[in-house]
């Protein structure tokens, strides 16, 4: 079993909740629900989706409690251990903004803008204090780093009441694309990233491949001013019906770059890898696994030389 990380990564498996959210609709709609209904609704505001809430609704009292049920055991990543993993670590993160992020108003931590960052993602990677902002004059700021992704609050009152920084939520969309929402419940390996991978034939059994990866779609973790991370490619060929298996190839790559550095090669991570295939038809699977943040994306390729 992982250890959680700024998303929910159980088990191999890599689920992210959604950062933008609503709340839990009105109050007259509400007061026609018990305490235990109104309060699964408020807890689950993050997670729940617009058609699940609209499901809840439209059930009588007695019917709500088998949906609860069923809604967090969709939710969990491993039914054959007696723990819901999701679950108890959603409640965690919960329980931890609340004792954290005690502000000026008298919000409740997991509902500030801190805490709903911290439930979402998790502890940062990072996280630089200046309880009297970048300069003397300037209001108290805290950036914290996902990756390479900054997101920034500011107490613009200096109330102890701090704000996501607009610029920041475009970031948060980053991570979202490079992830994938656990409302729809989908593997990471299908969603994770897009990546091309480009051939071009050397001789009569050589062949280079071209790989190009979106740096916004790799984990990167920030140590001394630099991005780093490792990945693994892992490359196997195969006969066109998966019946043979002719070779599986597998390297490394250390990567540490720095962000002016990405911005330079418009943001696109590059692998070349020349390989041996004789002519006849081919499938050819290409896997990239990020060794730092346990998460891999495939794509397999019909090939013909």
């Amino acid at each position: 079993m992982k250890t959680f990380m700024r998303v929910f990564l159980v088990g191999g498996g890599l689920f992210l909740l959604s950062f933008v959210t609503t709340g839990c609709g009105g109050g007259g709609v509400l007061n026609q629900y018990s305490s235990e209904d109104k309060e699964f609704l408020s807890t689950v505001r993050y997670i729940i989706t617009n058609n699940e809430k609209k499901q809840f609704k439209a059930l009588p009292p007695e019917k709500r409690g088998e949906f609860i049920e069923e809604f967090w055991k969709k939710r969990d990543p491993d039914p054959l251990t007696p723990d819901n993993e999701m679950k108890t670590e959603y409640f965690k993160r919960i329980a931890e903004a609340n004792h954290t992020f005690v502000e000026g108003s008298k919000t409740a931590g997991w509902l500030t803008d801190r805490g709903k960052t911290y439930v979402l993602f998790g502890p940062p990677d990072q996280r630089q204090v200046y309880p009297t902002g970048y300069s003397f004059y300037e209001p108290p700021v805290e950036i914290w780093y996902y990756g390479f992704f900054p997101i920034i609050f500011v107490d613009s009152s200096r109330s102890g009441v701090y704000k996501l920084e607009p610029l920041s939520a475009r970031h948060i969309t980053e991570i979202n694309k490079a992830q994938i929402s656990i409302k729809k419940g989908l593997p990471v390996e299908e969603k994770l990233a897009e990546f091309k991978v480009g051939l071009k034939r050397l001789g009569n059994d050589k062949v280079l491949l071209h790989i190009e990866l979106p740096y916004k779609s790799i984990w990167l973790a920030k140590e001394n001013g630099l991005l780093k991370t490792e990945l693994k490619l892992i490359l196997t060929a195969s006969s066109e019906d998966d019946q043979k298996r002719f070779w599986t190839i597998q390297q490394e790559y250390p990567l540490s770059v720095t962000e002016e550095e990405i911005r330079r090669v418009q943001g696109v991570y590059t692998i070349e890898r020349e390989v041996t295939l004789e002519p006849g038809a081919y499938h050819l699977t290409v896997e990239i696994e990020n060794l730092k943040a346990d998460t891999r994306v495939k794509k397999v390729m019909k090939l013909k030389i």
